[in-house]
């Protein structure tokens, strides 16, 4: 079993994933050791779930006469969202994605995506907010869950865009610099 000092160390390592936890440890972890438990079978499990969810989406932006392009583009955003980002650390299903939109447009999509604009930021919100309020209408969420999200996205958006801004330049301090992820 792998193990790692930092968290920085973690996420410079290609990972076969597999459950790795304490108990799997020949030997008691050291001061600020960390381990990494990752559940393969329920990620895989979860990524069938969104599967279903993105054909549901899919099927409602066709039958709404949307172009093939922006279907495309709405897919890929909310894609990175379930299985990248609820997926990344923790395992999270598409019905928890509803309280963690905040972390992944004003932190996450900024410093993975490469393409991340104050531009982009806006188009993948509305992109998931579009997925988000497909969920609710074919029941798979709670209105109340979307309502949130779109709550969050409307107060946040341009705090985001503020930040990925200063990410962005070369002769601003980086925002997100002293969080890593």
């Amino acid at each position: 079993m792998k193990t790692y000092k930092n968290y920085d160390e973690f996420e410079d390592e290609e990972l076969s994933f597999g459950k790795k936890t304490f108990a799997d440890l020949d030997r008691e972890p050291e001061d600020g050791e960390f381990v990494f438990e990752y559940d393969e079978e329920m990620a895989e499990k979860i990524r069938c779930d969104n599967s279903e969810y993105l054909e549901i989406f899919e099927d409602d932006l066709e039958a709404a006469g949307v172009d093939d392009d922006v279907i495309n583009r709405h897919l890929s955003y909310v894609d990175l969202y379930l299985n990248h980002f609820l997926l990344h650390e923790d395992i999270l299903p598409m019905e928890e994605g509803t309280m963690n939109i905040d972390m992944f447009l004003g932190d996450y999509f900024i410093r993975k995506y490469a393409g991340a604009t104050p531009k982009t930021i806006k188009s993948a919100a509305g992109s998931i907010k579009k997925f988000y309020r497909c969920m609710a209408k074919h029941g798979n969420i709670e209105q109340d869950d979307y309502d949130y999200l779109s709550l969050t996205v409307e107060e946040k958006m341009d705090e985001w865009q503020r930040i990925c801004e200063r990410h962005n330049d070369p002769s601003e301090d980086d925002p997100l610099a002293e969080f890593p992820i």
